[in-house]
């Protein structure tokens, strides 16, 4: 199908929540055609999908159902459309609010709510299924739009002393070239900071990394108003 500039487009349906943007852009990519676009927020115009309430109720009527569990929308349209089957003719003892993971029982006489499963989301990664959890979710989201600061160090413990580092890598936090002071700057505060640490000796190596982090994201913060994830990686030897 091609569209020319006198062609007429019309939107008849709503969009569906997340998907505003996409259909503005095809908006525009219609409107540079030279079309006339007609959608919900210049007419009304909206065509549902869905029954409405008299065609819900034809529909009881003719089934005639012993047990109604309504399954589509949110709670109050559940309840709503319970409350049609009961004006025709389902019981309301015979009506079933279900909640995801809700567990239904029945045969030809009977009908009863029995417990319940777990129905979480399940997110699929690659050839993961199930293992993507919460904290891995928000790490992800922190890294998107914040960014990672890597602080690299490897510390003799025996003899209290850093023997390498602190090494600053970052991803998608600045451009190296042009912040090598704030690295450098950054480097050396770290290097001071646990070298006063680790004179005391026997520091464990949690509340080493705890105090990298806390002293990075205070530094970064004060510098830039940024709030990357910060990840020490602490070598011993």
């Amino acid at each position: 199908m091609t569209v020319k500039s006198n062609d007429t487009v019309i939107f008849s349906s709503s969009p569906i929540p997340g998907n505003g943007l996409s259909i503005n852009k095809i908006i525009d990519q219609l409107s540079r055609k030279g079309a006339t676009i007609i959608h919900h927020k210049l007419r009304n115009i909206h065509t549902s999908g869905h029954g409405a309430q008299e065609e819900l109720k034809l529909m009881l009527l003719l089934l005639k159902p012993k047990f109604f569990v309504p399954i589509h929308g949110e709670y109050r349209m559940l309840k709503k459309h319970t409350e049609l089957a009961n004006e025709c003719g389902v019981p309301l003892e015979r009506t079933f609010l279900l909640d995801n993971g809700d567990i239904l029982e029945l045969n030809k006489e009977t009908a009863a709510k029995s417990g319940s499963i777990p129905a979480n989301p399940v997110y699929v990664d690659g050839k993961g299924i199930g293992d993507i959890g919460t904290v891995v979710l928000r790490d992800r989201r922190i890294l998107s739009q914040s960014s990672i600061v890597l602080i690299i160090l490897c510390i003799d413990v025996q003899n209290s002393v850093i023997l390498s580092g602190p090494k600053v890598i970052t991803r998608g936090f600045v451009y190296i070239r042009e912040s090598t002071d704030l690295l450098n700057n950054l480097s050396k505060l770290v290097e001071s900071t646990i070298n006063h640490v680790i004179q005391d000796g026997n520091v464990p190596i949690f509340e080493l990394k705890r105090t990298i982090v806390d002293l990075v994201q205070s530094y970064i913060y004060k510098e830039m108003k940024r709030n990357p994830m910060i990840y020490p990686i602490i070598m011993t030897i």
